[in-house]
């Protein structure tokens, strides 16, 4: 029996450093349950009747949870956001800022689980996969994804860049995955195969996103084999007819410290860094047994 993350069982608080020392941004606090980011801006969008690229935020939040985020917002009265009524959405107003959130901005999340039945099992780190939450709602985003790397498929800006990351990450699991299954460890079903995690704890270091620039050194030669069994080049990352898709390389960590670590009464509290998924981690260490 899997564990399963609702809005009943996992809230997520985002940490961000800002300043309310300005005039051109409005800063509010944006509490939603069971419903993602972008549909909940999506609604704030249409109620307050200004465009979705006024909203700035720092990170996506998931939808079966309890959430609560920081976002900033230009041309909107702090009247109209202080008289805001939404069914699973609600705001709080903090103030102003001559800085817009930006994407990636935060320093992290604090999460919190309450496990139930299930039994918790101590670890410190784990291996930075990318959650299933990446690859959509039925985990075939990383398809389309290869399928633009192959000219097969069209479709708007930003879906397209969705697609090449998803399909990007899926090559990067793949590759952690086979790294560490020398090391002793378990292996723990995901949407797209599965993760493997091991037990001790090894040397941190960056590995790539595959792209047209990547170098095969380190980590990253591993890259060689998937991407032959894919069918896929580097090259195939430079779309000349899609310029807007090209960009240089990403790193991202191998392993990811869980910090701030609590467990009572069946509750188990952590902070993560940006980037790195709580779903992953409680792949790891929540357990039937």
């Amino acid at each position: 029996m899997d564990f399963k993350l609702t809005s009943d069982n996992f809230k997520v608080i985002e940490d961000l450093d800002f300043d309310l020392n300005g005039t051109r941004y409005l800063y509010f606090k944006l509490k939603k349950k069971d419903i993602d980011t972008i549909s909940a801006l999506r609604l704030l969008s249409k109620k307050l009747k200004v465009p979705m690229d006024r909203f700035g935020y720092a990170g996506l939040k998931d939808k079966n949870a309890v959430t609560e985020q920081y976002v900033s917002v230009h041309g909107v009265p702090k009247s109209k956001l202080e008289n805001l009524k939404l069914d699973s959405v609600q705001v709080e107003v903090l103030g102003s800022s001559d800085k817009r959130i930006f994407l990636g901005g935060l320093n992290g999340n604090w999460f919190e689980v309450n496990v139930g039945d299930f039994k918790f099992i101590k670890s410190d780190f784990f291996e930075n996969y990318f959650g299933e939450q990446r690859f959509g709602n039925k985990c075939e985003n990383h398809k389309i994804g290869k399928l633009l790397l192959l000219r097969k498929y069209d479709d708007e800006k930003v879906l397209e860049r969705l697609y090449l990351n998803s399909y990007q990450s899926y090559l990067w699991n793949l590759l952690v995955s086979n790294f560490v299954k020398k090391e002793d460890g378990f292996d723990v079903d995901y949407c797209l195969g599965k993760y493997r995690f091991i037990k001790k704890k090894i040397k941190n270091v960056p590995v790539p996103l595959v792209n047209f620039d990547t170098e095969f050194n380190g980590i990253a030669k591993n890259y060689v084999k998937i991407l032959q069994d894919e069918g896929i080049k580097t090259s195939d990352f430079i779309l000349k007819q899609k310029p807007y898709l090209v960009s240089d390389t990403v790193f991202r960590d191998l392993i990811c410290d869980v910090k701030e670590i609590s467990y009572k009464n069946k509750v188990l509290k952590f902070f993560l860094g940006k980037g790195s998924y709580a779903s992953v981690y409680l792949k790891k260490v929540i357990s039937d047994s």
